[in-house]
This record gives structure tokens, sequence and C-alpha cells, in this order.
């Protein structure tokens, strides 16, 4: 259980100031929301265009708890990780400022460094007051998942050696079929090792040795898999590999991570899409993170296998997430069914890129990188766009795609979604900023052909609250301690 503060003043925080003085008013146990904890001004009885909160809360929440660090952690570095926060957190280790994060999109990880054994403070500030001008994007809204604060997801202490597995980024095109292994490294110390490993899949098994050598800041190895005929991914056959490796240092120590994926090939061929060079026909729905008894997407995979499930039931084989992407749980489920999804940035206003712009498109790039990175591996991520219904700026939209596609090719792209007034943008507006050579009679057909086939939706209901509550801090292998 944590102590919890609601800080009406909502003074800045910085590196210079210290956490919140305590003891705090409230206790919850995390994860959960502070709606869901009945923290936060009570809400009306009714909203007309939005989901009705008994409690909401928009400022600096604030989190406290003590852990103990056990002895098999002695000289080990530990990072934290929240899993899902809105928008902005920091964090505090005995008095001591750590750091700070800000994503909508993927987990909040921090590096505390070498803790020693014995009881430790820690101090969580959350505050989802708005960073930058995303519009109305669903990662952010009050008309469907709401504003919500608080910590959704894992609350996970991890520790590894100073030398560890920091990242795989496997290449999912079987005719590039490989990994780039990123090493960590926070000795100061340049070394070498071994990275031994295997590859299984259906029909597939690679033994996998490397020998590996490390500056004081790292080093990022490429791996090569050998295997003919790897098995491939689809709708039709959901076949998921796994990548499992260790790094042997010569200094002694070890440390393992393996990463689940599936090999798939994903082009744009003339007017059509091609997976493992088949025709693919996408046949889907949109989600718009609504999900009224949790007040935020799900957070465990057999929520979401359940909603591909039902999407399956009707046909159905593709999912387009507007204007925001979803967690780790969501990409799991879908390799797992087969399901093609589109991940979009939280974004859902247009200007990008115009003069005094500089700090959202800052953030906006470093938040795609975090996507791929995270949810990168997950070949059920085929799609991905800028944004929706993004006006004017073509050319820089353009550009941005370009930019995407050079740092990270394992998917397609595009400017942004349900465009539908480049059509008729010049009689509407006399704008001339358009994709140059758009067919308009060729693309008002292609709209009243997506009209028909959205009449065919989906609907579900989500069953249950999804906060996973327990009572007490647990230690379970791979060197991690779970903070509820």
């Amino acid at each position: 259980m944590w102590q919890a503060q609601l800080d009406t003043d909502n003074g800045a925080v910085s590196a210079d100031r210290a956490p919140l003085a305590g003891p705090f008013e409230h206790r919850i146990f995390l994860p959960a929301t502070t709606d869901q904890a009945g923290l936060g001004m009570p809400g009306p009885s009714t909203h007309l265009v939005s989901l009705t909160r008994k409690h909401a809360f928009l400022g600096q929440a604030w989190f406290r708890r003590v852990f103990e660090v056990g002895c098999a952690w002695m000289d080990h570095r530990v990072e934290l990780e929240l899993e899902r926060v809105i928008w902005k957190s920091q964090v505090w280790i005995d008095g001591h400022w750590i750091g700070s994060c800000e994503s909508l999109s993927t987990a909040h990880v921090f590096e505390l460094g070498v803790l020693s054994p014995g009881s430790h403070e820690i101090v969580i500030c959350v505050d989802n007051r708005p960073l930058h001008n995303l519009g109305r994007t669903h990662a952010y809204i009050e008309e469907t998942q709401t504003i919500w604060n608080g910590i959704a997801g894992r609350i996970e202490l991890r520790a590894t050696p100073r030398v560890w597995i920091q990242s795989i980024r496997v290449e999912l095109d079987p005719a590039k079929a490989g990994a780039h292994v990123c090493l960590g490294n926070v000795s100061g110390k340049a070394g070498s090792g071994r990275l031994i490993g295997k590859l299984t899949g259906l029909d597939l098994s690679e033994e996998i040795s490397a020998p590996v050598a490390w500056q004081a800041a790292g080093t990022t190895v490429g791996l090569k898999f050998c295997s003919s005929n790897l098995p491939l991914w689809s709708e039709f056959a959901a076949n998921l590999c796994r990548l499992e490796l260790v790094l042997e240092t010569d200094s002694g120590w070890t440390h393992s991570r393996e990463v689940v994926f599936g090999f798939r090939q994903i082009a744009a061929v003339g007017p059509s899409l091609q997976l493992n060079g088949v025709p693919l026909f996408l046949r889907g729905e949109h989600d718009g993170a609504s999900f009224p008894l949790s007040g935020h997407p799900p957070m465990d995979v057999d929520q979401w296998e359940r909603v591909f499930r039902i999407l399956k039931e009707w046909g159905l084989n593709h999912l387009r997430f507007h204007s925001y992407c979803p967690p780790e749980a969501c990409f799991a489920a879908a390799d797992r069914e087969g399901i093609y999804l589109q991940a979009e940035l939280p974004l859902w206003v247009g200007g990008l890129g115009a003069p005094g712009d500089e700090s959202r498109m800052d953030w906006l790039r470093a938040e795609a990188a975090r996507i791929f990175d995270d949810y990168g591996n997950h070949p059920s991520l085929v799609l991905f766009s800028l944004a929706n219904e993004l006006e004017g700026t073509y050319l820089f939209q353009q550009q941005l795609v370009r930019e995407f596609k050079a740092s990270d090719s394992r998917r397609l792209y595009t400017t942004c979604s349900n465009r539908l007034w480049v059509a008729d943008a010049l009689e509407k507006s006399g704008r001339a900023d358009r994709p140059p050579e758009t067919d308009d009679s060729n693309l008002r057909r292609s709209h009243q052909q997506v009209r028909i086939f959205q009449k065919a939706r989906a609907v579900w209901n989500q069953p249950g609250d999804l906060g996973r509550l327990s009572l007490g801090i647990r230690q379970s292998g791979q060197g991690r301690l779970h903070l509820p």
C-alpha cells in the first residue's frame, strides 16, 4: 500500500525541489487511478458527451512508500518501470531526485543506480496537466478514456549487472532475419564476453553464439539468423518465435533477456497491400480508448484477447487506434490472435512544423521513437499513422514519414488517418495543400467504399475492473520487485 497526496497548489517540481513533505493524507493500492481510489473532486451527476466520473483530479498526485532491497541485489544497477502514466512522472529515492519521464504511449523507466541492501523510500509525482497542444487526441481527452491520474499496469523494480542486455530489436522481414542487441554499461569500463542463446519456433531451433566487446558507453551487436524456411506470421497462422539470449562477461557476470516476435513482411505493391507476398485485405474497426469501467485501456493480455476474439467472430482482422497507442498487452494479444494493428501518435491537431512548433515536434519525434523501441518487435504492428485528420503542412508530414521509415522500416507508414477533406479541399477552402497528383474522383470513390465497410462494426463491453490490487512487495525471478 502507498501513501498518497493530491497537491492542490501544483507547485513547479524540479531537481532542486525536495519531494512533497509527508506524511500523506490518503492510502492507495497501486496500480490504480485516483478515480478508482475515490480521490479527487466529486464529479457531476451526468455528462452528455463523455464518461461521468465519480472523482476527477488534474494536477500533481504524490505517492510514497518504503521498500526493501535484498543482499542479492548488491552491486547491481536498479531501474524502475511505471507502465502507463498521464503525462509526466518524477521520482525521488531517499529524498534524492532521480529524473522525469514524459510519455502518453510507453512505459516511464528510471535509472536508480546501485541501491544498498536495506530499506529505501520512493516518492513518485504524477502530473496529468497538459504539456503540449495535441488537440483532441484519444490519449488525452475526457470523452473516451478520461484524463486520469495515477499509475496503470506494472510498477516494477528490476536489478541487472552493471553490464546488461538493454534491448533486442528483431528484424521481422524474413529476408533480413536477425537482431540488433544493445548492451548497456554503467561500470565505466570497457570489457568483453559472449552472447549465447537460442532461436525457437514452429519447426525452428537455432543455437546462437557470438563474441562481444563493449566500450565504457556500451555497444550494439548485430546477429544474423541462419535458418531457412522461417515460420511466417499472419492472421491465418499466427506463428510466433522466441529469441533467448544470455550475456556472459569475462568478469563472471551474466544477464539474460528474451523476446517473442513473428517473422512477416508487409509491403505496399501498387494500390494494394501484401503480407508475406500475398494480397492483404484489411477488415477493421476503430478503437478510441473507450473503456468506461476502468477509464483507461486494459493493461492485461486476457482482456485484449477477448476483444480480438470478438473482432474475429465478426469476420474482422484489423484494429485502428484513433490518435493513440495501446499498451504492451494489446500487441502481445494481437500477436497471438493474428490481428493487424495500426497505432498512431497521440495527436489530433494541425499546424505541425510551423514556426515556433519546435518543442512539440521534439516531443512527438521522441514519442514515436519510444513507440518503435518498445513495441516494434510485435508482428501485429503493421501500420503506423502520424495522427488523425491532420490538415495542412502536407510536405512536412511527408518529411516526418520519411524520417520514421529511415529509423525503423518494419512497418508501413502514412501521413495521417481519415483525411477525407483532401478530395474536396480546393472547393471547400481554396487551399492547394494536398498530396501531389491526387486523383480526386478515385479518392471520392474510395471514400464511398470506406463508408460502406464502416457500417459493419464490432461492439464490445469491457467486463470487470482492471486494477490488480495486492498487499505486499513480492520478489520474483530475473531480479524484479513488484510494488503494489
